[in-house]
């Protein structure tokens, strides 16, 4: 038996030969050491967050669809972008007519965000944002500390075709939101699926509204047909009783010159009496005549008006136990207007204060020279619930839509208030400084 000591075979060990394995020959192996890997971070985010972010945006955009009313539209913007974001409070302003106010479109904005937007609007600070055309974040005064602040206002700019309509404010305790990131892009899709769904209920709201008056007008220039027709008859029965007047006042006068016997008391008496109606009538046929190719802007004195006026509609308050107490400063500077959108303001003014009390009452016209303003003030001891603060439906009274539109052509503003206790007060105020027109 013979025993073979050297071996000249090699063999390498097994562990060897699973670590030498070539890549093509590692899915033929039945056995493999695979090394685990690891995600990045930024991949995780992307396959992970990202059809969340979609998912919350298909949601949102299935549900506001459904759905008419800003409000609702609005809260559940606001519940989404909770999702993406930390968000304390969502607000979306919009411009008024006037661009010089920022008006909440949703109705439980607070006072605090509301006048912090228009203070940055003041400081010219929404100007800049609206240049830029990019999300701002500025710190929110009341919550700065040594350390930092603790909330802040992302401020998103409203921009329709080149015309700044308002902003997106978003209270939030994000430090900042690059422009490339996931939750920026998201939140400017979301805004892209709200904003035009709400301006589309605001210009049919608009709609509806400019059709509503249309019809209005409409009636109103049927009614104001009529008026002209009686207008025309009533002057001409004015025209005609000045000239019987004023041969009674020729008659009574020579009547006391010629006949010695005749009580001199008498003549007198109905000669004022006739002077009185003379002048009623004058200021009756001055009233009535609307000559628009003599509408040419002077100065006015608004006392002389308030006067004149209570001297037409003085028998009318009388009849219904009303008493007009006038309280106007004197000298007053007088506006620039004309004297027949002056008697259609002052038209409009009463027909607002038409009298409701059967039991009678009293009003009362006071005119004040504050801060390069004339200010009209009146004062009814009625409630008129259309002249509360409450009150929001101006569209039941043309008269006080005529009125406020003819204070706007004279720049000024309307103001009411009224309560079951104090009255009702209705105050119009005309800006002795107006705009250079061309």
């Amino acid at each position: 038996m013979r025993v073979i000591r050297q071996n000249i075979s090699k063999y390498q060990p097994f562990y060897q030969t699973l670590k030498n394995v070539d890549n093509e020959k590692v899915d033929e192996s039945p056995l493999r050491l695979v090394e685990p890997e690891i995600p990045d971070q930024e991949e995780e985010t992307q396959t992970e967050g990202s059809p969340r972010l979609l998912q919350y945006i298909s949601a949102l955009e299935s549900k506001t669809k459904k759905l008419s009313n800003p409000d609702e539209i609005i809260n559940i913007l606001d519940k989404t972008l909770r999702r993406i974001i930390s968000v304390n409070e969502l607000s979306i302003f919009y411009y008024n007519d006037m661009q010089n106010t920022l008006i909440s479109r949703n109705k439980n904005a607070s006072s605090k965000t509301t006048a912090f937007i228009n203070s940055t609007n003041k400081d010219g600070i929404l100007e800049w944002i609206f240049e830029t055309g990019k999300p701002v974040i500025i710190p929110e005064p009341s919550t700065q500390t040594i350390r930092g602040t603790k909330n802040n206002y992302l401020i998103i700019p409203i921009v329709e075709r080149k015309v700044n309509r308002g902003v997106v404010s978003i209270l939030t305790s994000i430090n900042s939101l690059p422009d490339e990131s996931a939750e920026s892009q998201a939140i400017r899709i979301c805004l892209g699926i709200v904003l035009p769904q709400l301006e589309i209920i605001r210009q049919k709201q608009q709609l509806t509204s400019t059709f509503h008056d249309l019809q209005v007008y409409q009636s109103k220039l049927t009614n104001d047909f009529k008026l002209s027709a009686i207008g025309e008859l009533t002057s001409g029965i004015a025209e005609t009783l000045i000239s019987p007047l004023q041969v009674i006042m020729s008659y009574t006068d020579m009547i006391g010159k010629e006949f010695k016997n005749v009580d001199r008391s008498l003549v007198n008496g109905i000669m004022s009496q006739v002077k009185k109606v003379n002048t009623i009538v004058s200021r009756l046929v001055k009233f009535a005549s609307l000559d628009s190719s003599e509408l040419k802007i002077q100065p006015c004195d608004l006392n002389r008006f308030i006067e004149e006026y209570q001297e037409v509609i003085g028998s009318s308050l009388r009849n219904k136990n009303y008493e007009c107490i006038l309280d106007l400063e004197e000298r007053i500077p007088p506006i620039l207007s004309n004297e027949n959108y002056v008697n259609q303001i002052l038209s409009n003014a009463f027909s607002v204060l038409r009298a409701t009390n059967e039991h009678g009452g009293g009003i009362l016209i006071q005119s004040k020279f504050i801060k390069d303003n004339i200010v009209i003030r009146f004062i009814s001891t009625d409630y008129l619930e259309k002249l509360s603060k409450s009150y929001d439906d101006y569209s039941r009274d043309i008269s006080f839509r005529i009125l406020k539109n003819l204070m706007s052509a004279h720049e000024g503003e309307v103001v009411s208030d009224a309560t079951e206790t104090t009255g009702s007060t209705l105050v119009l105020s005309f800006p002795l400084k107006r705009k250079i027109r061309k």
